[in-house]
């Protein structure tokens, strides 16, 4: 009897604990969960670690590029997405990220420039001394989107922590899955530009059925193109020449891709958004 009423309280304590959770680790705990160095170590993981399987992407935007450096003092969209990859699928999502002034695994001072976008998300400024975005309630929706602005020049390396899971929401964390994942962004001088005429560089046709063209007077200037998806995975990389700019995309999904153009030097010409439609209108 003894042992079922403490079986019975433990999982009320667990009970209440995911409740309160349930509006955000840095919302309710004070603390972040995120992995980074200097967090608290229990992560999402150490609770939500049943069959539902899912990973995290994390994505800095400049308007529809996804960038590999940051520009000191510019403003970017992140994006974090929670894909569910196996087991059952989840109803809802949260999520957790941060972002510190340091390379990757070194712990740092936390960048407070966050802001949001939508209303599945919120910025809490934890007892911590850190600053959080992290989800509001749970979220149907398994994207968030937020603002972050970069640091002043001469920060260096910058490294995002995120956190996140999906849930049955059956109001306890049995069942439930999560993940985790990193990105750092080191800063951008200036010989990571090209200084190059890319005004006229057109994708033609656009959307794009089976194949598409490069079109514009610098072309020749091209050396190298990619074709990555919205979160920057490449799907598709090959050299290229000003005779050789007819690419072949009918294996790819119908949905939007980017186009990355590279120099000689392999710096980024130019990225054009491409949207990929499987029939013709």
């Amino acid at each position: 009897m003894v042992k079922y009423l403490y079986t019975l309280i433990l999982l009320g304590l667990a009970s209440i604990l995911f409740m309160s959770n349930r509006g955000g680790r840095a919302a309710a705990g004070q603390t972040g969960s995120t992995g980074a160095p200097g967090d608290d170590a229990t992560v999402c993981q150490s609770c939500h670690n049943g069959p539902i399987s899912v990973a995290m992407k994390i994505a800095v935007l400049d308007n529809v590029d996804t960038v590999k450096l940051y520009k000191p003092g510019k403003e970017y969209t992140v994006h974090v997405k929670i894909n569910h990859t196996g087991g059952t699928a989840p109803t809802a999502h949260g999520f957790q990220i941060v972002a510190l002034k340091a390379p990757l695994q070194t712990n740092g001072h936390d960048i407070k420039t966050w802001s949001v976008i939508g209303n599945n998300a919120k910025v809490v400024n934890a007892i911590n001394g850190r600053q959080y975005v992290e989800h509001n309630d749970r979220s149907t929706s398994s994207l968030f989107q937020m603002k972050w602005i970069a640091p002043a020049a001469g920060s260096g390396p910058v490294s995002f922590y995120t956190a996140g899971n999906g849930v049955n929401s059956n109001s306890n964390t049995s069942g439930d899955g999560s993940s985790r994942t990193t990105l750092q962004l080191n800063e951008q001088s200036a010989t990571d530009i090209a200084d190059l005429p890319v005004s006229q560089i057109k994708i033609f046709p656009n959307p794009a059925n089976d194949k598409f063209s490069i079109l514009g007077l610098e072309t020749n200037q091209i050396k190298r193109i990619e074709i990555r998806d919205l979160f920057g995975k490449k799907l598709y990389e090959d050299s290229i020449s000003y005779n050789k700019n007819n690419i072949d995309i009918s294996n790819l999904n119908e949905g939007v891709y980017f186009v990355v153009l590279f120099d000689e030097n392999q710096r980024v010409i130019k990225t054009n958004k491409l949207v990929k439609r499987n029939t013709r209108a």
